[in-house]
């Protein structure tokens, strides 16, 4: 999984880019609660994404990829590991879809914004229903095109999106890799363990409107996600660090 969050940090107003990498490597507890146990790939803090390429280059290729589908993340992904299959995050792709109508409705097409949520309502439901319905691929596919027809053809930005997505959508239904990846419960729909960990991460970063240098803000996060994400570097940070004290002292009982 990969994705990006901001932080406040350095001179720009806006700040800087945080981009991490997790991989899923399993699952344990009961249904319902279940835990994943992930691990952190990489990580670059003020970098644009070519930056992680260098992390993640040494890397096996996964078995799946799952993006938000932002143009150059999945680039990268594609020249990273071409023949490693890519799924769209669920969450994502109807909010796109809603931010893309807007997109529309500001280049004066007109989009009614009861409609739009509503038809970003329905992509939500068209998705869900694939997976209760146990659709196959084709007639995933077959629904997502019936869907786009019913969208006006002036609203571009819309279609756009939706052609841009369609590849990806559905890759989850694929039958050889819902075998492999049987261990961990199936593909992954969406990015949330990885929205989690930046849910913290923002926690983390953002008191009271203090802003970091970026390289503080490095060595935060680094020790941060090492922590959270059980990384093998913490347990010899906290072996370093936490060390028991040498200062003789003795305990004494005072009577009231």
């Amino acid at each position: 999984m990969l994705d990006g969050t901001g932080a406040r940090a350095g001179t720009n107003k806006n700040g800087v880019g945080v981009h991490l990498a997790l991989g899923l490597t399993g699952r344990s507890g009961p249904v319902g609660r279940r835990r994943a146990h992930t691990h952190l790939l990489g990580l670059t803090v003020g970098q644009d994404w070519p930056a992680m390429a260098a992390q993640l280059a040494r890397l096996p290729a996964p078995a799946l990829v799952v993006l938000d589908g932002e143009t150059e993340l999945t680039t990268l992904t594609q020249q990273l590991w071409p023949a490693t299959p890519i799924q769209r995050c669920w969450w994502h792709l109807p909010h796109g879809l809603r931010k893309a109508f807007y997109a529309d409705d500001a280049a004066n097409r007109h989009v009614n914004p009861h409609w739009a949520r509503h038809m970003s309502d329905q992509l939500g439901e068209l998705l869900r229903d694939t997976i209760r319905h146990e659709q196959t691929t084709p007639e995933a596919l077959a629904t997502w095109d019936a869907f786009t027809q019913a969208i006006p053809d002036k609203l571009t930005s819309a279609h756009a999106y939706l052609a841009a997505a369609r590849d990806h959508a559905f890759t989850c239904l694929d039958p050889d890799l819902r075998a492999r990846l049987a261990r961990l419960g199936g593909p992954e729909l969406g990015t949330g363990v990885l929205e989690r960990v930046m849910r913290e991460i923002n926690a983390r970063t953002d008191i009271g409107g203090t802003r970091w240098s970026v390289a503080g803000l490095r060595d935060l996060l680094t020790v941060h996600t090492a922590r959270l994400l059980h990384h093998p570097a913490w347990k010899e940070i906290k072996r370093a660090t936490l060390r028991p004290s040498t200062i003789p002292f003795r305990l004494q009982k005072f009577n009231a």
